[in-house]
Order: structure tokens, then C-alpha cells, then sequence
């Protein structure tokens, strides 16, 4: 892992990651910048360009984060509702709220700027299912958004298609826009097909 984090933080790495993790559009790294990083298995051989397996897709994101993550003081149980499902409507609306309050001194932390609305996003949500359940993920450049569904130890809940959207020229404060409605079954049918395709693929590279 201190490989990976060291890994990371190169520049024609972020170049090529930061668009992934962002779901921009724009392409900002040169030809030798993918063929690194491809040599490196972070990123699949061949296009459309992806994260290479399901186990980056965790812990790239979860690498980037960790500093912040232990920087925020949610627990789940303030989220957790009367069936132990996650409150869904309450966590976002929790977010939103941080979010508008206190983004513009988080964004400072991340090295990788395109992408920081959704890492912030994800370190949240991470730190409130922390040891309680897990985070699955799907990003992809073009995508415009992160997919992300949790799955707590008492069920499911869905996060798919849960968006945030900032738009470059906004101040960070002004942008908390995480869309919502239930995605449960085209998110686990989308996180099946990522394992089957992982197991096809192969294990990461050490």
C-alpha cells in the first residue's frame, strides 16, 4: 500500500487517474502517461479507458481519502435506521449540509483537484460505514459522475447514481448537488458484472 500511495501521487499518474475518478470528459495526459500507467496495472490494457479491476477501483480512492476520512467525525449509527438499514435520505442530506459549510477548507486536501467533490463524497460515506459494512464503485472517464452503492452488515443501500455535481468557475461552497432514488438492482447488477470481469482479467500486479 505505500507503494501504491507513492505511486499516486506522480503527475502523469494523477494525469491519468485524476479524469477516471472525476468522470470528466477531458483528456489531459499523453500517450506515454497511459502507456505507464497501463504498465503499471492500474489501468486496464485495452479501452474504453477503466480502472484495470475491482480491487483498484476500492483502493485507489480509499488511498486518496484515508487522510481526510480520519479527519471527520461521522458514525453510523447516527444513519442507521429502525430496520438497520442506512437512512439513505439522511446521510445525503447530512452531506449537503457539510458540504456547503466546510467544503472550500477540505478542498485544500487533495492533491487530485478535478476529482476532490467525489473523494470527499466517498471519505464520508467511508467513514460513516467504517467497519460496519462496505462501499462499492464505478467511475469512468466521460462518465460525469460516481456510482457507488453500500452495503451495510443488515442489508443494502442504494447509492447508484448518486451525483455530485461541480461545475468548473463555481466556489465549492455553492455546489452540493448529490442526486437520489433507488438504484439497489442496477447497481449489483453492475458491481456483478465489474467481479466477473475482474476474475476474467486476472488479480492486480504487485
Amino acid at each position: 500500500m505505500d507503494q501504491l500511495a507513492d505511486t499516486l501521487q506522480e503527475e502523469r499518474v494523477r494525469r491519468v487517474v485524476e479524469p477516471l475518478l472525476s468522470g470528466g470528459a477531458e483528456r489531459g495526459f499523453a500517450a506515454r502517461d497511459l502507456e505507464y500507467v497501463r504498465n503499471l496495472g492500474l489501468i486496464a490494457a485495452d479501452d474504453p479507458l477503466r480502472v484495470a479491476n475491482p480491487i483498484y477501483a476500492e483502493v485507489v480512492p480509499r488511498e486518496l481519502t484515508c487522510a481526510v476520512q480520519a479527519g471527520l467525525t461521522e458514525e453510523m449509527a447516527w444513519y442507521v435506521d429502525a430496520g438497520g438499514g442506512l437512512g439513505v435520505r439522511k446521510l445525503l442530506a447530512a452531506f449537503q449540509t457539510f458540504f456547503r459549510e466546510h467544503s472550500e477548507h477540505w478542498s485544500q486536501r487533495f492533491q487530485y483537484q478535478e476529482a476532490w467533490p467525489q473523494l470527499l463524497l466517498q471519505a464520508f460515506l467511508q467513514r460513516v460505514v467504517n467497519g460496519g459494512g462496505r462501499i462499492e464503485r464505478e467511475y469512468g472517464l466521460g462518465r460525469g459522475r460516481t456510482d457507488l452503492l453500500n452495503r451495510l452488515a443488515a442489508g443494502r443501500s442504494g447509492i447508484g447514481r448518486r451525483r455530485i455535481a461541480h461545475r468548473a468557475g463555481e466556489a465549492p461552497g455553492q455546489v452540493a448537488r448529490v442526486g437520489s432514488g433507488d438504484r439497489d438492482a442496477a447497481g449489483s447488477r453492475r458491481a456483478r458484472r465489474w467481479r466477473r470481469r475482474g476474475r476474467l482479467r486476472g488479480s492486480t500486479r504487485s
